[in-house]
């Protein structure tokens, strides 16, 4: 399977990339990865300061529905992940058709 069908959404710089060819799809990731870095940084600041204005119960209970919702994400990849495996369709997969007449 061919990168540019895996990943669809990624659009027109993904495609430039890969016209590119070797450099472009390094320049790709490496801008990827620097703007991840960026982000997780901002973010990390933020939450390493957030502690104090957000004391005490407040900021555990923050912390912990922010656990549970990775958690359940991290829950649904499994699942999809050896749906995917094993070979069954996912329901996102499903023909527009098919899909309708499982959620009767």
């Amino acid at each position: 399977m061919r990168a540019s069908v895996a990943l669809p959404a990624a659009g027109p710089i993904w495609a430039s990339a890969q016209a590119a060819g070797w450099l472009g799809l390094v320049v790709f990731f490496a801008g990827h990865i620097s703007g991840d870095l960026l982000w997780y940084s901002v973010i990390s600041f933020g939450v390493s300061r957030g502690r104090r204005y957000l004391q005490g119960r407040l900021y555990k209970g923050l912390l912990i529905g922010c656990a549970a919702i990775l958690l359940a994400m991290v829950g649904l990849f499994a699942k999809l992940a050896v749906e995917n495996i094993l070979g069954g369709q996912t329901q996102a997969q499903q023909p527009s058709g098919e899909r309708l007449a499982n959620d009767k």
